[in-house]
């Protein structure tokens, strides 16, 4: 399993808390977070084993005509209970996971060195924002990793769990992603030249765009008419982000012209987000620069292949052959596949 973006921008512990400090303040908010979610997979677990008891007791007691007029009027006021208590506690829902926000933002202020109002605060904020965001993501994951000797009921409660909780996790991932991008903001504020917030800042808007794409995947799969309202607000957040994250990189191209360092980011916005033949135009802007980067060439070249400008491609593996680079030939297999995939799509 490749490793999620947000994991690969925060593998470091986040500067002015130590890694003790750090780890109390994601458990901390994490066990209230967890709290919020099983309070409500009980109530919806309660209530199901609620209605399985009470339409059992239907089937049971179909002869006895008082007693079923008895149950069906429970069982109808059971599902009236449950609708209002349920849009009661989602109603709420969003203000626990906004006070959560709260909570760990003012722990990390309360735990960094660095006074509110001056250089780097807000920076230092927004990158505790970002790790913790990295490491809900591998409490996701854990939480629903199911093992190959799994028992069957346990399997079915896993994913039954997984169902319940993906829009409570993707929420607050988004909460926490518009925290940090806020604190970025102000932070420009403070210091709207800092190329370094700006990058940061980019990165930012990169996570979430991926996010907003894996989940526009997810339910494109699903191919569900109830999803439809999603996908659209997806896509609108995909696109904002997206183009925000380019911005940012051309800001910091503004500052610093030619600089290998933001096209090679640029490029790596472009692969997250599948823009793969901008992701080629900067690869060819950084070989403008540098000619000879040979690791560079063979990325630009492989790109090419994937996107059918096979000759393109070719030169730039004559290139590497005759420079005797290693991985030279692994690009005819990239070729290949590109030819096969052609021919798939004419067939089927």
């Amino acid at each position: 399993m490749t490793m999620p973006l947000e994991q690969v921008l925060c593998l470091s512990t986040p500067r002015s808390l130590n890694k003790r400090q750090t780890l109390r303040i994601h458990r901390n908010v994490l066990k209230e977070y967890k709290k919020v979610i099983l309070f409500h997979a009980f109530f919806k677990y309660l209530f199901l084993a609620l209605f399985i008891l009470q339409g059992v007791g239907l089937l049971l007691f179909y002869t006895e005509p008082a007693i079923f007029a008895l149950q069906l009027g429970v069982l109808c006021l059971s599902i009236f209970t449950y609708f209002i208590l349920h849009f009661y506690f989602q109603a709420k829902k969003p203000d626990q996971f906004i006070q959560l926000k709260k909570r760990f933002i003012e722990a990390c202020r309360k735990g960094i060195s660095i006074p509110k109002g001056t250089a780097e605060h807000h920076l230092v904020i927004a990158q505790h924002l970002m790790h913790f965001i990295a490491h809900l993501h591998r409490f996701e994951n854990n939480n629903y990793e199911l093992s190959k000797h799994s028992i069957f009921f346990l399997s079915i409660f896993q994913k039954l769990s997984f169902y319940l909780h993906t829009e409570d996790y993707f929420k607050i991932k988004e909460l926490f992603y518009f925290a940090a991008i806020e604190e970025h903001m102000q932070q420009i504020r403070v210091t709207p030249t800092d190329l370094e917030v700006h990058a940061s800042l980019a990165n930012c808007y990169v996570a979430i765009a991926k996010m907003y794409m894996d989940a526009k995947q997810f339910l494109e799969n699903k191919n569900s008419r109830l999803l439809r309202k999603y996908e659209e607000y997806l896509g609108e957040k995909l696109d904002f982000a997206s183009k925000r994250a380019v911005e940012e990189f051309h800001i910091i191209n503004e500052f610093a012209p030619n600089d290998l360092w933001v096209h090679a980011q640029l490029a790596h916005c472009y692969q997250v987000l599948e823009r793969f033949e901008d992701e080629a135009a900067e690869y060819e802007k950084i070989l403008e620069i540098r000619p000879h980067d040979q690791e560079i060439r063979f990325r630009l070249a492989k790109i090419l292949f994937s996107l059918g400008q096979n000759a393109k491609a070719l030169k730039h593996y004559d290139w590497l052959k005759q420079n005797k680079y290693k991985k030279a030939d692994a690009l005819l297999e990239e070729y290949n596949a590109a030819k096969l995939s052609e021919l798939f799509d004419v067939i089927f």
